[in-house]
């Protein structure tokens, strides 16, 4: 039986932690609201970095930001949610500064806030830093980007301490404070003023996928199917990609009727796996054997989907709705799961 491989302790930017300590100090979170927003301009970034102060409701206190084209449409699908929390942490990319304690933190965190060369108040609560970028996996930011977010922190702890203009809420408005910076990263020269955004969907471009002619002529089978895309428990070295299995199993029975590795974001694949077992062209798990035909009715375990497929069934004139908790998806889901844990427990670390 081979032994873990420790994890290597990231690099921690002593500046970021000392804006941190100064961070959890200040309490900022008790004069600005949750849906506060403000716009940072970082010296080297195309797009600017929105971020608003969390820990309004007494539970997780820091900072979420977000960047990139798409930022201001993050932000406001974190703030007003419109779907289910687990679709929101599907569809989201958000870095998010949670100040904690630092026995709660993850090993080689902790290992890296011990050997560091900055002193911890007493009683101050430490910086965990996390990048969620939809369809990967959860990690820890690289130097440049702990140095983004040292810039936005360090820039809203300068313009409150200055008596500056308090940023808006962004539920009603699109116009946004926004903090200029320039100079050193712990000490920003800054320029504040108000400026418009447009908030542009990431999916907004996405084209309905419809289905090929051997599904539109499939005839048409009694019964129920659950769809579904859950995370499996694993990952491949060197890509950062969720891995998810989709999973179609018949309500009935609890058979399951397909099954296949994809990555999290390859949604037109998993599309055509369901269009292929419909359609005759895949053979099912075990012996069931080849299926040709249309269910009755389709419950969708996974809202990401229902979205992808939700036209093309209305096309065939099936019948689908979200139900992510019928008795025989939370057993095949289980089962896989115990399944994954007994191969991995199986195999040797390498």
């Amino acid at each position: 039986m081979g032994l873990k491989k420790r994890r290597k302790a990231p690099f921690l930017n002593p500046n970021l932690l000392r804006a941190a300590f100064e961070f959890d100090r200040l309490h900022l979170w008790e004069i600005l609201d949750f849906d506060q927003v403000v716009a940072f301009i970082v010296p080297g970034e195309e797009h600017p970095v929105f971020a608003t102060v969390m820990g309004q409701a007494g539970e997780e206190f820091g900072m979420t930001f977000a960047i990139g084209p798409h930022a201001l449409w993050n932000q406001r699908q974190l703030l007003y949610p419109q779907h289910s929390e687990k679709r929101i942490r599907e569809m989201v990319s958000i870095w998010g500064l949670t100040l904690t304690r630092q026995k709660d933190l993850p090993p080689e965190i902790k290992r890296a806030m011990k050997s560091s060369r900055v002193k911890r108040p007493t009683g101050a609560k430490v910086p965990w830093v996390i990048i969620k970028e939809a369809g990967k996996h959860a990690r820890t930011p690289n130097k440049s980007e702990q140095e983004i977010i040292l810039y936005c922190m360090t820039g809203l702890m300068k313009h409150y301490k200055s008596g500056g203009e308090p940023p808006l809420p962004l539920m009603d408005a699109k116009e946004v404070l926004t903090l200029t910076l320039s100079g050193p990263p712990d000490d920003p020269d800054i320029q504040a003023n108000i400026r418009s955004y447009t908030i542009e969907s990431p999916y907004a471009s996405s084209t309905a996928i419809l289905p090929p002619d051997a599904v539109r002529n499939a005839p048409r089978i009694n019964g129920t199917w659950i769809v579904g895309f859950p995370v499996v428990p694993a990952r491949i070295e060197g890509d950062e990609r969720e891995l998810r299995m989709l999973l179609i199993v018949d309500a009935d029975s609890g058979l399951l009727m397909h099954m296949d590795t994809l990555f999290g974001d390859d949604f037109p694949r998993a599309v055509n796996g369901f269009f292929d077992l419909a359609s005759g062209k895949t053979r099912g798990p075990g012996k069931i054997g080849k299926i040709h035909g249309l269910p009755d009715e389709i419950l969708f375990a996974d809202e990401s989907l229902q979205e992808a497929l939700g036209p093309a069934l209305k096309v065939l004139n099936v019948s689908f709705r979200f139900d992510d908790g019928h008795p025989s998806w939370t057993e095949a889901v289980e089962g896989l799961a115990k399944f994954l844990g007994r191969e991995r427990n199986a195999t040797p670390a390498r």
